[in-house]
Parts: C-alpha cells; sequence; structure tokens
C-alpha cells in the first residue's frame, strides 16, 4: 500500500484509522511531498512526521519525504 499525502501530518490526521487497520503482511509505504514549512517549520514537521510512521509502524527504509511543491 502507498499513501502519498501533500504535507507532514496528513498521515496521522486522515489516514491513521486505514493504516492501522491495513491486514498482516502487507507492506505499507509512505511518501510526503512537502516539508511543510510555510511557517518556518520544515525541520519540526519532518519530525513529527517520522514520529508518526514510527507510532503508525511504517519502517523507515518504506517512507520518504520530499519537498516537491
Amino acid at each position: 500500500m502507498l499513501l502519498v499525502t501533500a504535507h507532514p501530518d496528513d498521515e496521522a490526521m486522515f489516514f491513521s484509522p486505514t493504516l492501522l487497520a491495513a491486514p498482516r503482511g502487507v507492506q505499507v509505504y509512505s511518501l510526503c511531498l512537502s516539508y511543510g514549512d510555510s511557517e518556518g517549520l520544515g525541520q519540526v514537521r519532518r519530525e513529527e512526521f517520522h514520529r508518526a510512521m514510527d507510532v503508525l509502524k511504517v519502517p523507515a527504509n518504506r517512507r520518504w519525504i520530499l519537498n516537491h511543491p
């Protein structure tokens, strides 16, 4: 399963139930297309993204965050 989001925190706010309900054995990947730096908080938002992915059990090698406007 590939989750594509626009901003950090979208995965937690909108898709955490889906990710947590994924059947066993389904590999989850996450791609976020921005750092969420509109208010100068890009580094903080990236760290929050990775913490959320940890809670949602998406391994570090299957998650990416880009800054693609």
